[in-house]
């Protein structure tokens, strides 16, 4: 432990409290010092706390030696885990805090951060910070970690920064070109000529897996910087299409230029361009996943570009197997994949670029494609996969340029040159041996640049600024300062005008002020931004609701509950359709009227909090009392939402805001004859303050007296209970404590101590009662988990005093979960060791129980009662007698097998099939146990297995003696099979792991698909052992039909 004169802890109430966090990482590294102390604990507890993070164990003998951790230390923790946004997405502040464990030098930036975003309410802020932090700082030293934790975020919800977003963007004439996932458009902005790559929508395709799929890309292409790399622009929707941008290559991509390309052409130039990006992503921890030649353009001074990073991951470079993704080959080009990625073996590692760069290169010294002789994917799966087989050499090729390639194509992908390793040995074929002495066609502020070209964005954009003015803009919204709302969110959009929170935020500030035609114009820029996001379309209800454009209202309505179909909206819309009922016209005037005709009308306002204050203005009176009065004065929208009970600002409120519309009672209106407001002065309305105030408000503060009173009363006799409990006098105590609880049912320490009470007098039952009494009021008053978590652990106090270890298990489990606690982790820790000890000496007091009853003359007996039995059909009888063979003599074969008889006879299938499992373990050459177990499956219908279990009994019958059975029994299988239908065949040959794992192998798919064009072909493939084995066993099943 930490000496009190150590670097402070940086508490829980610090972090929610303190100053929100830079963009750069100098204020973070000056806080150094502060935050050591802390992440020391938080390592040291690494193993204690893996049960709420889903940490990896440590080494035990560290954690042996660990001291407890200081309370700060857990509930830091336990506050970052349950921050506000982490309700929508769980796992990245825990995928942090991994992380934390595992690399060194970084902890006190991951930590600074940790706590950050706990306070992030939207994501698409959270978004923005970490890119701006990413963008704006070379010295961040757990780059791949924040990297991965952005990349994470778009793919799973779909989300980008904002700060990606272009305007302005125009397409120029028809497609150009088109790949497995989008299509190529020629466009134009600010006067620079650009690529539009727009991701393929198909009919069935769910536009939200679009978004992510672009939006992930865009993530990892954004974070990328090189001349070898082609820049990135930004994003743009495009025909309701999210595109990327990017610069417009005129020379094409590789396979392009090479076609055309005269026989002088520097092709080890160009080699040595895609070796230096790939060199470039490896050290930026990505993977790129499909590198080809399709996906490598020229720049107009004739170098290599890298672009496509649709199917790149960020990875971890000391723990691999943390890839966000793994990818099939079916998501990649077949001729250029390594053999782990085709056989699904692993995902995309630096070793599978590598790969993919041997089989580039030899497209570009010799024009051809890797394995041109093969036409089919089939045919290279096969060939690449099980043969080894590597594109062959042409006499272009140096030998010198050959050993590299063969060195990028070793089977193994460790054993794969270094990208770097790659590079020097280019620059030494390469004349001068220098790489690349031309200017590069950008630099890595050319992106940058454009943008700030075309929209006037400085070089990083000011997001953080924005989200401090969004922040104060929240809080003036909440206090209902709307104007100062609107001048925040309009100061913030100035700086960030892609962001739609910002919108749909000024929207609300625009609501509460009655602005109903600005409320809608920020609705539907937020929904133009953002036209998936549900909130953007309930400012635009809201909008249309207030301005009574009930028609537009309904249909906003519908289209939000075709993306959220939430209460929220379902309530939405009957208000806004009971609403239409009261319309202006004269066919409603009068069922509107009669609203406003109650004579009890005044009354009903000044008992209401938020029309109690209206009434001081005479005119407003008058104007109430109207049969129809005018709805342009804002303060109607609050007589409307209490005649109406209706809450007519449900979305004037910021995201995330969960203040209650006070104004809406539900209490019975006052009498006819409250008291009405005093009179005013016609010539100058009285201050607010005079008008005196409903009955039922001046007694407030008595009620409040009165309840501190009460509250005080029970925290007296728990403090008289505890005096008791101390003294022993456990009576007296549990009088008190319950006393306390009748008193203030809103303090649960009043049960848990009571089942302390009732535990130390051995009442365990009632101990535990009363702690989950505890627990259940607990959840619904929403207290500490900490107090959950005692209550936990005195349950399972009491049940450890009962004997049920297992439960107390259960319940002590349950307490670490809500608060980890030494005290409870030592008791579960006994309790365990105690309940295995006690299957200890049970298992072994079976064992002998069993081994004195094994008797094998007694076995045989019972063997033969059984088969007695089984011959006059009392199957029932005969079970029973077989059991008891069976636990005479387990060794036996014969017993399990006759007992799968008669289970067989009483159409008991599983059981019959478990028995004949145990009599071939029992006895593996048991001939008629293999025949039998065909039989069975074959009344299971499941005739693939029975006819391997047949051609099993064939292998155990070396003297023939059953042959003929056999073969009886694999002719009726066969018949089966082939009078199923097709579909029927499918279905039930797919419950079969086995075979569906062959159906999923892709190289086993390509084979089948050429087979159905090819017969010949299969039997070439069945040459192969591995191969030939799979084919028997579709067969076998069905799948395949011979003859």
């Amino acid at each position: 432990m930490p000496s009190s004169t150590s670097a402070p802890i940086l508490t829980a109430d610090a972090v929610r409290t303190g100053p929100s966090l830079p963009c750069g990482p100098t204020k973070i590294m000056a806080q150094h010092q502060q935050e050591a102390s802390l992440v020391a604990e938080l390592r040291r507890n690494d193993t204690e706390n893996q049960t709420r993070h889903a940490l990896p164990p440590r080494d035990a003998n560290v954690v042996a030696q660990a001291d407890p951790p200081p309370t700060d230390s857990l509930d830091l923790l336990n506050n970052i885990h349950r921050g506000p946004w982490l309700e929508i997405h769980g796992n990245l502040v825990s995928y942090v805090l991994h992380s934390l464990g595992l690399r060194d030098g970084s902890s006190d930036e991951i930590l600074q951060l940790s706590q950050q975003w706990a306070e992030w309410d939207d994501l698409t802020s959270l978004a923005n910070y970490r890119f701006v932090l990413l963008d704006s700082s070379q010295e961040l030293t757990s780059r791949a970690l924040f990297s991965k934790a952005l990349l994470r975020l778009s793919g799973e919800c779909g989300l980008h920064p904002t700060c990606f977003t272009l305007t302005g963007v125009e397409k120029l004439g028809q497609q150009v070109a088109g790949g497995g996932f989008g299509d190529i458009w020629k466009g134009s902005v600010g006067g620079q000529t650009v690529a539009v790559k727009s991701l393929r929508q198909f009919a069935k395709e769910d536009v939200k897996a679009s978004l992510k799929k672009l939006g992930r890309e865009a993530t990892i292409w954004r974070q990328l910087s090189h001349p070898n790399l082609l820049p990135f622009f930004g994003l743009y929707m495009l025909d309701n299409r999210l595109s990327l941008i990017s610069p417009w290559m005129e020379n094409g991509d590789l396979k392009h230029f090479l076609s055309s390309a005269s026989p002088d052409e520097d092709r080890v130039s160009l080699m040595a361009d895609v070796a230096m990006g790939l060199e470039y992503l490896h050290s930026q921890n990505v993977v790129h996943g499909d590198l080809k030649t399709p996906n490598i353009l020229v720049t107009p001074s004739g170098r290599a570009c890298i672009t496509d990073f649709g199917l790149s991951t960020i990875v971890d470079e000391l723990t691999l197997k943390l890839t966000l993704s793994s990818r099939s080959c079916r998501e990649g080009t077949v001729r250029f994949q390594a053999p782990e990625l085709l056989k699904n073996e692993s995902s995309n590692h630096y070793g599978s670029d590598v790969y993919a760069f041997g089989c580039v290169s030899y497209e570009i010294l010799t024009g051809k494609v890797p394995f041109f002789e093969l036409a089919n994917d089939a045919a290279i799966m096969f060939k690449v996969v099980y043969e080894g087989v590597r594109p062959s050499r042409l006499g272009m090729i140096s030998m010198d340029l050959w050993l590299l390639l063969e060195d990028c194509w070793h089977q193994q992908a460790d054993k794969r040159p270094t990208t770097s390793a790659i590079s020097q040995r280019l620059s030494k074929q390469l004349i001068g041996g220098n790489i690349n002495q031309s200017a590069p066609d950008w630099d890595d502020t050319y992106s940058a640049r454009f943008r700030r070209s075309i929209q006037g964005w400085p070089l990083f954009p000011s997001v953080s600024e924005a989200n401090e003015l969004k922040d104060q803009g929240h809080k003036a919204l909440a206090a209902k300062g709307y104007d100062k709302a609107i001048d925040l969110f309009s100061q913030a959009i100035a700086l960030d005008p892609t962001d739609h929170v910002l919108f749909s935020n000024r929207s609300a500030a625009h609501s509460g002020k009655r602005q109903w035609e600005d409320a809608l114009k920020d609705a539907e820029q937020c929904i133009a931004l953002n036209p998936l996001w549900s909130e953007g379309f309930a400012r635009k209800c809201a909008a249309l609701h207030g301005a009574w454009r009930h028609d537009e209202a309904i249909v906003a309505y519908e289209e939000g509950l075709k993306l959220e179909d939430s209460p929220a909206f379902r309530k939405g819309l009957e208000e806004v359709q009971g609403a239409k009922a009261f319309g202006d016209d004269e066919a409603n005037a009068g069922e509107f009227g009669k609203l406003f005709s109650d004579p009890n009308l005044l009354g009903k306002l000044a008992a209401n909090p938020r029309t109690q204050k209206h009434l001081a203005d005479p005119s407003f009176k008058q104007m109430a009392s109207r049969p129809i009065p005018t709805m342009q004065d804002p303060r109607m929208v609050d007589v409307l939402s209490v005649l109406m009970g209706i809450d007519m600002q449900r979305f004037t409120r910021p995201e995330g805001s969960d203040e209650m519309l006070s104004s809406i009672s539900t209490s019975s209106p006052p009498p006819a004859s409250s008291p009405p407001p005093p009179a005013a002065s016609s010539s100058k309305p009285p201050p607010e303050s005079t008008p005196a105030p409903p009955a039922e408000d001046t007694e407030m503060p008595e009620a409040d007296d009165e309840e501190a009173q009460v509250k005080k009363e029970a925290e007296a006799a728990k403090k008289a209970g505890s005096e008791a409990y101390r003294k022993r006098e456990f009576e007296e105590a549990a009088t008190q404590f319950s006393k306390a609880w009748d008193l203030w049912p809103k303090d649960i320490t009043f049960l848990t101590n009571l089942g302390a009470v009732y535990f130390e007098q051995g009442q365990y039952d009632k101990a535990i009662e009363k702690c989950e009494k505890a627990v259940e009021e607990g959840r619904s008053l929403r207290v500490d988990f900490k107090l959950i978590g005692k209550a936990y652990g005195r349950i399972g106090s009491s049940f450890q005093k009962k004997g049920d270890f297992a439960s107390a298990i259960k319940y002590f489990q349950k307490s670490l979960t809500e608060h980890r606690t030494p005290d409870i982790l030592n008791k579960l820790r006994d309790v365990e060791h105690i309940l295995n000890k006690l299957r200890d000496v049970e298992r072994i007091k079976a064992e002998e129980e069993k081994q004195a009853y094994i008797n094998p003359e007694k076995s045989a007996t019972a063997r033969e009662e059984g088969n007695v039995q089984f011959k006059a059909g009392h199957f029932a009888s005969a079970v029973q007698s077989y059991t008891e063979s069976i636990k005479r003599d387990p060794s036996d074969a014969r017993g399990y097998s006759n007992r799968a008889a008669a289970h067989m006879k009483l159409a008991a299938l599983p059981q019959a099939l478990e028995d004949i499992n145990d009599a071939i373990k029992t006895d593996p050459n048991f001939t008629k146990a293999y025949i039998r177990k065909s039989s069975i499956l074959f009344a299971m219908r499941d005739y693939t297995q029975a006819i391997e279990a047949a051609q099993e009994a064939r292998e155990h019958n070396p003297q023939n003696k059953h042959t003929r059975e056999i073969s009886e029994q694999e002719r009726k299988c066969q018949q089966a099979l082939l009078s199923q239908r097709e579909e029927e065949t499918l279905e039930l040959a797919m419950r079969d792991p086995q075979v569906a794992q062959i159906m999923n192998d892709p190289v086993m798919q390509q084979i089948l698909q050429q087979a159905q064009t090819n017969p010949r072909a299969l039997q070439d493939h069945m040459k192969n052992p591995v191969v030939r084995q799979k084919i028997q066993k579709l067969v076998n099943a069905g799948i395949i039909r011979t003859g």
